[in-house]
């Protein structure tokens, strides 16, 4: 009877480790779903370079008539700058979700994209974004530029 016991123990342990792997695995996949970019609609480069312009625009008028500091000119500030990278991808020949993910790596301070670039180090200098704050101007992006 004690073997009978252990048997199912290990069992159930061993039942228990895999159950865990899976989980830890879907975490992982449902985590890069989230800037994953394979389903959507995207437009083609020429629209929705267009589109960041009027975008752009928009987001200019609103950083200069707030007030520094507040929650609407930093949000409005940091679309502008982010935009304004993706524009700068996608005339340099990126793909839009290529410009659209990489983008985002203005705001871990990996600004890229040869000797000219859309955003500065300075501009940057007072913009920290958490997770759920890149989570949400990434998801903006993809409101803005797909069909």
């Amino acid at each position: 009877m004690k073997v009978t016991t252990a048997k199912h123990g290990f069992l159930s342990l061993v039942s228990a480790f895999f159950l865990f792997g899976f989980l830890l695995l879907t975490a992982g996949r449902a985590e890069a779903q989230v800037l994953g970019s394979q389903s959507l609609n995207w437009m083609q480069a020429d629209q929705a370079a267009t589109e960041l312009l009027t975008e752009i625009n928009k987001q200019h008028n609103i950083v200069t008539q707030s007030t520094p500091g507040t929650p609407q000119h930093t949000d409005a500030l940091t679309h502008l700058y982010y935009y304004r990278v993706i524009h700068f991808k996608i005339t340099e020949g990126s793909t839009v979700p290529e410009a659209v993910v990489s983008g985002l790596h203005i705001f871990d301070g990996n600004i890229s994209g040869g000797p000219k670039s859309a955003v500065s180090i300075d501009e940057l200098a007072g913009i920290s974004l958490t997770k759920t704050e890149v989570n949400n101007i990434y998801n903006d992006a993809v409101g803005l530029l797909t069909l």
